[in-house]
């Protein structure tokens, strides 16, 4: 069909086909669109809120002549109408997100509905509210001081300050973050001691169990009645835009007293300072010194932390903390951070190039020795920032040299300065800087590891046959009950560089070793890089154990672990040196990520767990104070740190309002609360209740649906399940070998019609918490979806004793007959220990073909736990990987530890 509207000729429609084509985008044929009662949803016209047909005013024919079609209807104006087009209408300008309309109209909803409505009060403007909130909870400390920094070029930047003091105070006075929950076990929050007897405290765990923790409360808090408040400082460049220009280096921090869980949540970190941009305006040809770089950027940072630096001259304050008065003394315990802002911070030479006598910032290893797997370091203390300083003072040009054989910049260090506190009083920020796996590992070594595979991978046929199975297998692991393995990315090719995030490239080295156990991928793999058996197994192994040692680093392990781990980890890093060679024109495995890979266990002694200095939580955090603060801003450079200080004050005083609002409002529904916690408890009493079962549909199993099973084993069943509106009363078939369990059940009951209710879904609901969710779907977007699961059987012996196994199985279909809920599943030949998959990582095993054995239905209370199967690609279809998930990982390599 084509046609044209007449512009010229008082709009009139030479032809309606026409029209149609050109003013709306159809799919289908025209007297199907129009057809009315048409029952096919995919050819239906869209439908508004009244459930009319939106282009029923519209008078076509489509048979012949030209109708006046109104471009505009006309519709009541009443207030509500006109308040939400008007709303919709300012998301659409304000470039808002389209689920804001459903948020404010759910907002507006409520309020309208409330008992203290007043429909002549009068809203606020947003700046006069913000000022009658800051005056309600006297929050006038918590805004941004906006210095003006001299720098070495005789220009002046702006840097928003915060006030130490009286950010440290809003967190320790604010009740929602002062909570029991919040705090690390086994620790008291007021005095900083440590019970000895506590579980956790025999792990290197949360910050207080690592070895510096004692030597800094025990400097910092002598006298009774002080509460410790060590600050994790964490420091990284971002930006907001895509070239670079709109970009900050926030400085933020949070107390060492709050449990991993809550340091992963960014309200309980608060603002230092915003460093501006420093290098805007300075293309490639600026001739600035890097020395002369990282000074205005200390020179920044130490006026940032002068309210600090006060704090520790005064010798603390004292404040009424948890209902008891307290003198706070606080230092800073460590820093985060990449390796290029630790360099920075640290006035370290970069240490990528050969010609750096000492290329790591915390020791005093030479570049030949960076990729040594079990270096014995000699780190650097105060007393050789002293006597460097000594030396150019005393001689300009050999005090010059000496610092060039640091391999650091004579540059005034704003984290040497004095009354700064610092947990070591001997090193000092040179062995605070810990490595961390975000950007050592993930920016680091696994990036080369995949770099050194595109080049023993060429790019040739093997290469796309490997990018082919990354998709197919990514799609088999995304689709499993057990959910708990890291994520990759399938942007590009498995081991392509490019268009992958730090955190995706362990979760691509994940998938690298489950394709590499498929037949189709051991056969290509092993021919591309001639390996012999052996060396393809030890290959194999060290995917496996590098993976298990990230995970281990992350782990609360036993103190004793931690300090005999130095072997088991250089066996490790020595394997990836092999298996991943670097070319000859790079600098092969010296490299200073490879050297803190080999820290990491130094660390974890010194501040707990390596969760703890992982930079995931502050990257996590650039999206509260840098991303959403500095959208807000007008966008200007010499601006732009000023107003997201700004905005990020705003935000924060929003959230403080909101804190008071909650607390308010949850006074009044704690009986509620209550009521409801004690009906959950008491249902949960039943053996069944917490097994949800959902995507309900029907079988009535009559004479002619016997013969069809009996025929072919299949049948046609129209879904009735939760979304029967959204799948457009399609029909599937049912598994064929679902079909056949029931056949069978029905046989056993000798009744001539029964009616089968079945479910696509099983929530298992653990705990308060936890649940574990099965899908047992034909057609569940896309294709189907059968999850597997653990089933616990008890069987018995030869000679009539009982016992009890465990059957890898997956799961065909959840069935209600005759009023008891079962699960049909298809199980493996054997039985399966969960200790053969700990211990090798990736266990194979064989499905059960023999309908009257392997297919069988049971208690739905038989399920122990889900499970993550993948297939044997390009092998048999029997053959398949029970994978462990990676809450596991961490054993798999503390157990070689315990047994080397």
């Amino acid at each position: 069909m084509s046609c044209s509207i007449d512009t010229e000729t008082d709009n009139k429609v030479h032809s309606s086909e026409d029209y149609l084509e050109n003013a709306i985008d159809y799919q289908a044929d025209c007297d199907d669109l129009f057809h009315e009662g048409d029952d096919d949803s995919d050819n239906t016209l869209d439908y508004n809120t009244d459930g009319e047909d939106l282009h029923s005013e519209g008078e076509v024919n489509i048979s012949g002549g030209a109708q006046r079609l109104p471009i505009f209807k006309q519709r009541s104006n009443g207030s509500v109408h006109k308040f939400q087009v008007m709303l919709l209408d300012i998301i659409y300008k304000h470039k808002a997100s389209l689920k804001m309309y459903n948020d404010i109209c759910e907002l507006v909803n409520d309020y309208s509905s409330s008992s203290d409505f007043d429909r002549h009060a009068k809203l606020q403007s947003r700046m006069s509210f913000l000022r009658s909130i800051e005056k309600t909870h006297c929050t006038q400390g918590l805004m941004p001081y906006h210095g003006t920094v001299q720098l070495l070029n005789d220009t002046s930047v702006t840097v928003p300050v915060f006030d130490t003091k009286q950010m440290i105070i809003s967190m320790l006075t604010d009740p929602s973050l002062m909570n029991p929950t919040n705090f690390a076990e086994g620790y008291n929050v007021l005095t900083g001691d440590v019970a000895d007897d506590h579980p956790s405290n025999h792990t290197y765990g949360e910050v207080h169990t690592g070895d510096s923790w004692y030597q800094a409360k025990n400097f910092y808090c002598k006298e009774k009645g002080t509460m410790p408040v060590g600050l994790i400082v964490f420091g990284d460049k971002s930006h907001t835009d895509l070239h670079g220009v709109l970009s900050l280096t926030p400085i933020i921090f949070t107390f060492t007293f709050f449990n991993r869980e809550a340091r992963n949540n960014p309200r309980f970190w608060r603002p230092f300072t915003y460093i501006p941009n420093l290098s805007y305006g300075k293309g490639t040809a600026n001739q600035t010194p890097t020395k002369n770089k990282i000074q205005d950027e200390h020179t920044c940072i130490s006026f940032a932390f002068k309210s600090l630096r006060k704090i520790s001259e005064e010798g603390g304050f004292r404040l009424f903390v948890l209902g008891k008065e307290v003198h706070v003394n606080v230092w800073i315990h460590f820093f985060i951070g990449d390796t290029e802002g630790n360099n920075k911070w640290l006035g370290q030479y970069p240490g990528n190039k050969e010609g750096v006598q000492r290329p790591y910032r915390d020791c005093k290893c030479t570049w030949q020795m960076l990729s040594h797997i079990n270096p014995n370091c000699e780190y650097l203390t105060l007393k050789d920032e002293w006597i460097a300083k000594k030396r150019k003072h005393s001689d300009d040009d050999g005090g010059k040299a000496y610092y060039k054989s640091m391999s650091k910049y004579d540059i005034k260090n704003s984290f040497t300065e004095r009354h700064l506190p610092l947990s070591d009083r001997v090193h000092g920020p040179f062995k605070m800087m810990p490595p961390e796996l975000l950007h050592t590992s993930g920016s680091g070594i696994i990036m080369y590891m995949f770099e050194s595979l595109r080049q023993q991978l060429g790019g040739g046929n093997d290469r796309d046959i490997i990018d082919q199975l990354h998709i197919e297998m990514s799609n088999f692991i995304k689709r499993q009950s057990e959910r708990d393995f890291p994520r990759g990315s399938m942007r590009n090719g498995l081991i392509d560089g490019t268009k992958c995030q730090s955190s995706e490239r362990k979760g691509n080295l994940f998938c690298l070793l489950c394709i590499c156990h498929t037949t189709k991928g051991r056969t290509v793999m092993k021919n591309s890089l001639q390996y012999t058996d052996i060396k393809w197994k030890d290959f194999l192994t060290c995917m496996k154990n590098y993976l298990a040692m990230e995970a281990w680093f992350h782990d609360s392990n036993c103190k004793d672990e931690v300090r005999n781990a130095r072997n088991t980890i250089a066996v490790v890093l020595r394997s990836v040196q092999r298996f991943f060679p670097r070319s000859g024109k790079t600098n092969g495995y010296n490299i200073p990520k490879m050297h803190g890979m080999s820290k990491m266990q130094e660390y974890m002694k010194l501040f707990g767990s390596g969760m703890n200095f992982y930079g995931g939580p502050g990257e996590a955090a650039h999206k509260t104070f840098v991303k959403m603060a500095g959208q807000k801003t007008q966008r200007r450079v010499n601006e732009f740190a000023k107003q997201t200080a700004n905005q990020y004050y705003y935000m924060m005083l929003t959230e403080i309002a909101l804190q008071s609002c909650i607390a308010q409002s949850s006074q009044l529904t704690q009986w509620d609360d209550n009521f409801s916690s004690k009906m959950e408890n008491s249902e949960q009493r039943g053996d069944d209740v917490n097994i949800i079962l959902s995507g309900q549909y029907e079988i009535v199993l009559n004479k002619d649906v016997i013969e069809m099973m009996e025929r072919d084993g299949s049948v046609l069943v129209a879904w009735s399940f939760d979304q029967a509106k959204k799948s457009g009363n399609k029909k599937f078939n049912l598994n064929q070998d679902l079909v056949r369990v029931i056949h069978k059940k029905l046989v056993e009951t000798k009744n001539n019609t029964q009616i089968v209710i079945g479910y696509t879904k099983a929530n298992f609901k653990l705990f308060a918490n936890e649940q574990s969710i099965f899908y047992a779907h034909p057609f569940y977007k896309g294709h189907d979806w059968y999850d597997w699961a653990m089933v616990h059987f008890e069987e018995k012996d030869k000679f009539g004793n009982s016992f009890d196994s465990l059957y890898p199985s997956r799961l065909l279909g959840f069935i209600s007959f005759n009023g008891v809920r079962e699960a049909v599943v298809q199980c493996s030949l054997k039985p399966l220990s969960w200790d053969e998959v700990e211990n090798n990582f990736i266990q194979e095993i064989q499905l059960g073909t023999d309908f009257d054995v392997s297919f069988v239905t049971v208690p739905l209370q038989s399920i122990v736990h889900p499970l993550c199967v993948l297939p044997d690609i390009g092998g048999s279809l029997q053959k398949h990987f029970v994978v462990l998930p990676s809450r596991n990982w961490s054993r798999f390599f503390g157990n070689q530890i315990i047994s080397s």
